[in-house]
């Protein structure tokens, strides 16, 4: 994926996130998005919103001549859990939605 292509999906994430949320690259075609005092509801709704408005884009718009979609992988912090344990979780229901057939988002089971 092109570099025009991960920044036009950073900073369109950016302006449908509050500015208490933290988007941050997480190495090759991977974000990372902290959401504070989210629920898994709220959380899934917009992780959808985004997958949704990203696949609407127009490709030439994004640079690129193929569409693009969005696969999410969604885990809630757990109390006593690790950052890596959490990372985890969501990295497994990324792969998830992947294996599903991508463009979607799944929740990390708990």
């Amino acid at each position: 994926m092109g570099d025009r292509v991960l920044q036009t999906f950073a900073l369109s994430v950016k302006k449908m996130i509050r500015n208490t949320d933290f988007l941050a690259r997480f190495g090759g075609e991977k974000f990372v998005l902290i959401m504070p005092e989210t629920n898994a509801t709220e959380a899934f709704a917009l992780l959808d919103k985004i997958r949704e408005n990203i696949a609407s884009m127009p490709a030439k718009s994004l640079g690129t001549h193929n569409s693009i979609t969005v696969s999410g992988g969604l885990a809630n912090f757990k109390l006593g859990e690790k950052a890596e344990q959490l990372v985890e979780r969501a990295d497994k229901a990324l792969y998830r939605a992947k294996d599903a057939g991508r463009n979607r988002v799944v929740a990390a089971e708990s």
